[in-house]
Parts: structure tokens; sequence; C-alpha cells
């Protein structure tokens, strides 16, 4: 019996991206491989014209392109806005591996898919492999291009390293239909908070899924305009901060990590003294700095119970 699935679909979940969306399409149809392919689209209800030409697109490519409309009044009951669009795109892909890239961005070049899928061949241990971006400000229509050689970025099981920050761009991930699976079971588990790549990437990995990296531009991230100076952006940029903290602390109790919980607590609170600095709010820099006073002072006397331990071991 011949398998008439793809063997890897391109997810492509998108709203409002009208600007955007016909270069990531067509980044997609020009994709150059060996094996066959489809694209999903997750439209999560937009009015900006990218649902016509996402149609557009699928009338001109029927055996690849498949748009899925979402009701944005369904999406609106949801406690977070882009969960009911995910949940709903994941259940059309059929592919062996799946292939990231939102609708504001797009692939570099006409190879990236069978890069991706070449690497996941020759790697049956390996579950995910991501590569380099090269970014487009919006504000200045700058391209700043990936270069190669960048050190540093690690591979094979990296659970400790994704503990401590996401450097996977998610426009240039592709993995197997099984990390699919746990980030389904994620998003529906997992109600007290958005979950998002970064968490998918750390699970994955504490499952024992390998990630590799190909070093060279396999997307373009874009950077878009926004004033970035009001109490709004603030508020959601010191919310991420915490989030940020609260998954952390999620992965140290379920896995264990390299951090304890006052680090990341430190960790937070530096972080969002940090972006109160740069928003020139010096009171809530200060209300962050007395928080970060008191964590340091926890973490640095429970050092000196451990040194004082030691220190009674060996003398």
């Amino acid at each position: 019996m011949i398998d008439d699935n793809p063997k890897l679909t391109v997810l492509c979940t998108t709203y409002n991206h009208g600007a955007y969306i016909r270069q990531a399409l067509e980044s997609f149809v020009s994709q150059k491989t060996d094996f066959k392919f489809e694209v999903v689209i997750g439209d999560d209800g937009s009015t900006d014209g990218t649902s016509e030409i996402c149609h557009e697109f699928a009338e001109k490519y029927p055996d690849i392109i498949f748009h899925f409309v979402r009701d944005r009044r369904i999406s609106l009951t949801y406690k977070f806005l882009a969960q009911y669009n995910s949940i709903e795109s994941w259940k059309s892909c059929r592919g062996k591996y799946i292939s990231f890239c939102n609708g504001d961005d797009c692939f570099e070049h006409p190879y990236v898919l069978q890069k991706q899928v070449d690497f996941l061949d020759a790697h049956p241990d390996y579950g995910l492999v991501h590569g380099g971006a090269s970014y487009y400000f919006e504000e200045n229509q700058q391209l700043s291009p990936y270069v190669k050689g960048r050190p540093g970025i690690p591979e094979g099981n990296i659970y400790n390293d994704l503990f401590s920050g996401n450097f996977i761009k998610s426009c240039g991930v592709c993995f197997r239909i099984e990390i699919l699976r746990i980030m389904q079971e994620m998003i529906q588990s997992i109600t007290k908070w958005v979950t998002f790549d970064h968490m998918y990437w750390i699970e994955a990995c504490a499952r024992g899924y390998k990630i590799g990296y190909i070093d060279e531009p396999l997307s373009i991230y874009r950077i878009h305009r926004q004033s970035t100076m009001h109490s709004d952006q603030i508020s959601k940029d010191i919310g991420n901060a915490k989030l940020k903290y609260k998954i952390r602390y999620y992965f140290l109790q379920k896995y264990g990590a390299p951090y304890t919980h006052d680090e990341l607590l430190v960790f937070y609170l530096r972080n969002a003294r940090q972006i109160a600095l740069n928003y020139r709010k010096p009171r809530l820099a200060a209300r962050y700095e007395r928080f970060l006073n008191q964590a340091l002072r926890k973490v640095y006397e429970k050092n000196e119970m451990m040194f004082q331990a030691d220190d009674a071991f060996w003398f």
C-alpha cells in the first residue's frame, strides 16, 4: 500500500499578517525537495486581507496549501488568545516532520526543508533541528544577514543549556511528529499560563530528545516596528520575564535544574530591574533593586552554610 501522506508539514499560524504573508507563502511553495510536503495555514480570523491572500495561494496550489480559518469569537473564549488556533492547526498536520514558520517570517532560500529533513533522516536519535536566522528590521527596513560560524550553539542533550535561555528561533525549527504530540499534551494540561516554544523544547530534551543545529541561515525573522516606550509595553516585558521565571520553576520541580529556586528568583529580579531601567522608570527599578538585594542575601546565606558544612567535612 502506497503512503500518500506528505513526509513534512510546514505549519504556519497567522493573524493579520497581510503585509507579510505573501512573502512567507512564496518562500514555502518555492522549496525544492525530493519528497512530498504540505503547508498547513492556521488563520486566526484575520481581517486585514491575510485570509484572501492565503485563499489565493490555496487555490493556486491545492495539493500543497491547506488554509484553515478559525472563528475569532471562539479564540476569544480561550484564556490565551492563540491557543485555539494552535490546537486546531496541529490536528491537521500529517507529516512525519513538522517545520515551523509564522506568517510574518519566511524561509531564507529554496533548500530549507531539504536540509532539515536530510539532517533528521541522518540522525534518528535527534528529535529536532534548528538553524540560523537573518533579521529584518521593519523600522528602518534593513536586513541583518546571518553570519556562519557562530560559537557556542550547543547540540545534543541540551536541557541545561535551554534552561538558561532560549536560543532556538521557531521559524527555523523542524521536529519529529512525536514532539508535536508532546506539545499537544502540554497545551492541554498546563492551564496556569500560556505555553510557548521554549517550554516545548525543554520538555522534549527532558524526555530524551536530542537537538541539532545547522550553521547557516534557514529563515528571515522579522522585527516589527513598534513604540517601545509606553506603559503597556513595559508591563508586557516584565510580565514575560515573570513568565520565564515561573516556567523555569515548573521544570525545576518536574525534572530538576542546574539552578536553585532562589537563583531563579535572582535572575528574574535582575531582568525586571534592567527592563525598568531601559524604560527610564527609576522608581520601579529601585523597587526591584530592593527585592533583588533580599533575594541575593538569601542565596549568600545558603551558600555560606554550604561552605561551612564543606569545611567541617574536610577539616
